[in-house]
């Protein structure tokens, strides 16, 4: 069997046996259904379901296959953020007041991301994956991690996660904790206070270019996953193209792509800065720029369809809308479109994106479903429209 290397991806619910003890069981099976079908409605690839295992979802994705390593942390982000979600949409919408509906605020969410080898072998038509990191990733689980901070909903890294990663500053606002473990001895890892980063997300001004607002407008369809079209489209190589910059540089202190992060890029009409002012990974994000007296908004934006994604390209004027410029800027915003969707393409074709992984995600992921999810009170809940 051939060794891989890659990352290794755990989300765990906080509070499961306790819940299940303390509630009646019919509809605390509705809520933790409804729970789980969120969380795997949102593994994409090139993330993959191993499998579902009791209150967890053990996911994994080969280091070939992952562009932008760094969105792991946006992955860790994402999939509590979407659990919030979930948990905010079901008290919304029920007036029961029974145990299983009121105990439900007290469950919570735990990620926990590791790097190392493995194998993969196939059981009972489904594949699961072996090797001493993947014990290491599920001893992890038990933990001294709430003890010694306090934190219920958390992500935890391992440095050889952090390594991998290889961003740095990547561990700036996170806690340095170390646990020891028999065959494994002493692991240190780095914690993420997951409730901290959710009440900053729901707090931020939402600041996406609407269409009304857009004198640059360009949509093209990729037939990726949404979190493959992510990679592409924050990863700086792929904007110097996109944007026809000879340079992409970060200016600010660095670390992980986050509100905040300010970038030059040095064109041949002449240096545009900008930052980034919002984002919602994989969803969409969006820059303020300026190029000398211009100054311009743009979002880039990435909507699941059949088959695939449409990435929206979006961009207004703050100030200048004379017809002159509104054709530029529309000009530029198709140009980066179709260059978005030729270098997927030619990705895609080459290889590099592998269709096989993209399938493997799916199947997977519709293995993994529990019986019954969709059934229920909560089963057919909509996510609310961002604005």
């Amino acid at each position: 069997m051939a060794i891989e290397s890659g990352f290794f991806f755990i989300s765990d619910i906080t509070g499961y046996t306790r819940f299940l003890t303390q509630s009646e069981l019919g509809h605390a099976k509705e809520i933790l259904d409804a729970i789980f079908d969120s969380i795997l409605e949102n593994v994409e690839a090139p993330l993959a379901v191993s499998k579902v295992e009791g209150d967890a979802i053990f996911c994994y994705v080969p280091d070939r296959l992952l562009k932008r390593p760094p969105s792991m942390l946006d992955a860790m982000e994402a999939t509590y953020f979407e659990f919030r979600r979930q948990l905010n949409l079901m008290d919304i919408n029920t007036t029961c007041d029974c145990n299983a509906c009121v105990n439900m605020k007290e469950l919570d969410l735990k990620v926990f991301i590791h790097h190392g080898e493995y194998i993969l072998h196939e059981v009972a038509g489904s594949i699961e994956l072996a090797g001493s990191d993947v014990i290491l990733v599920h001893r992890l689980m038990k933990n001294t991690v709430t003890e010694g901070t306090g934190l219920s909903a958390y992500g935890l890294l391992t440095q050889a996660a952090i390594d991998a990663i290889g961003v740095e500053g990547a561990t700036t606002g996170m806690v340095e904790h170390a646990e020891h473990y028999e065959d494994f001895g002493d692991v240190t890892v780095y914690i993420e206070n997951l409730t901290q980063a959710w009440e900053a997300n729901a707090d931020r001004r939402r600041q996406i270019v609407t269409r009304d607002e857009a004198v640059g407008y360009s949509a093209v369809f990729v037939p990726v996953s949404p979190w493959i079209a992510w990679a592409y489209a924050t990863d700086g190589e792929v904007k110097k193209r996109m944007y026809g910059v000879e340079t992409h540089e970060r200016t600010d202190a660095g670390g992980r792509l986050a509100v905040g992060a300010t970038f030059h890029c040095k064109h041949q009409l002449g240096d545009v800065d900008y930052m980034l002012v919002d984002m919602d990974a994989p969803h969409y994000y969006t820059n303020e720029n300026r190029a000398g007296d211009v100054e311009t908004r743009s979002t880039v934006q990435i909507i699941p369809v059949d088959g695939g994604v449409e990435v929206q390209m979006l961009m207004s004027l703050v100030d200048d809308t004379n017809e002159e410029m509104t054709q530029f800027v529309q000009a530029a915003t198709d140009l980066s479109a179709n260059t978005f969707r030729d270098i997927i393409t030619a990705d895609l074709e080459a290889g590099v994106i592998s269709q096989d992984q993209m399938a493997l995600a799916e199947t997977s992921k519709q293995r993994a479903v529990r019986p019954g999810v969709a059934e229920g009170r909560f089963g057919g809940l909509n996510q609310p429209t961002e604005p």
